[in-house]
């Protein structure tokens, strides 16, 4: 309210998918995000992920299948991890 500052929301993924049998749909995976949230004055977090694991596409044979077949539950993520942070910034 008084800084025209109008803080950062953001963050940034890099992945990576490997079929691991050609006898059914499982994947492995891991990842590297970074996040970044920033309130209008000085608090900021910087927040940085890292995993691996194992995906397995129900009802499709890839993860191009399960995208166009509409078969993929997600939920926008920065907006989501930035509400556990919203005590923090304010």
């Amino acid at each position: 309210i008084d800084s025209d500052d109008s803080g950062r929301f953001f963050g940034t993924t890099l992945s990576y998918q490997r079929l691991v049998t050609d006898g059914m749909p499982l994947y492995f995976t891991c990842f590297g995000r970074y996040d970044v949230y920033s309130s209008t004055d000085s608090n900021s977090v910087d927040e940085l992920q890292v995993g691996i694991g194992l995906r397995y596409y129900f009802g499709a044979g890839s993860p191009q299948e399960a995208a166009q077949k509409g078969l993929s539950i997600g939920m926008p993520r920065v907006p989501t991890r930035g509400s556990g942070w919203t005590e923090f910034l304010d």
